[in-house]
C-alpha cells in the first residue's frame, strides 16, 4: 500500500462558493486533489437572536452622529475612529436584517413584526447615513 502525504492548497470555490463551505481541498504528493469536509460551521441566520427593538444602536447612531456634526477635527484619526463605529453599528443592522428575512420566510417571524423592525433598521441606517455624509463633508471625501 502506497503512502500519499497530504498538502494544503488554496481552493479559491472554498471561499465564494456558499454551498461548499466548510470544504478543504488538499493534494496529494502526487497532484491529485482530495475534497476533506469539516464540520458543519454553527452559525446560522436562523439561530441569530433578534432584538425586539434596536434602541440601543439607534441611541449609538445618534450619539455619532451628534459628535460627527459637532466635530471640526482635521486629523485622519479622528475620520477613522467614526468611520469604524459607523461601520461596526451598520454590520450589526445588516446581520439582524438578514436574519430577519431569513426567519420571516421561514415563518419564524410574524409579517406585523417583521415590517416593525425592518422599519426600525431602516430609521437608524438613515441615521448612520447621515453621519457618515457628514463626516465626508468634513474631511472633504466623496466615498
Amino acid at each position: 500500500m502506497k503512502k500519499m502525504r497530504l498538502i494544503p492548497i488554496i481552493a479559491l470555490a472554498t471561499m465564494c462558493c456558499p454551498c461548499i463551505h466548510g470544504a478543504t481541498v488538499m493534494a496529494t504528493s502526487e497532484g491529485e486533489e482530495i475534497s476533506v469536509w469539516e464540520e458543519e460551521d454553527p452559525f446560522s441566520l436562523e439561530t441569530v437572536e433578534i432584538p425586539e427593538n434596536f434602541d440601543d444602536l439607534k441611541v449609538a447612531a445618534e450619539k455619532i452622529y451628534g459628535e460627527v456634526t459637532k466635530n471640526t477635527s482635521k486629523e485622519l484619526s479622528v475620520y477613522h475612529k467614526y468611520k469604524a463605529e459607523i461601520d461596526a453599528i451598520d454590520d450589526k443592522l445588516d446581520l439582524y436584517d438578514d436574519a430577519l428575512e431569513v426567519q420571516y420566510s421561514d415563518g419564524k417571524i410574524k409579517a406585523e413584526d417583521y415590517r416593525k423592525l425592518e422599519k426600525s433598521i431602516d430609521a437608524i441606517d438613515a441615521i448612520l447615513d447621515k453621519a457618515e455624509a457628514a463626516l465626508e463633508k468634513q474631511f472633504g471625501f466623496d466615498d
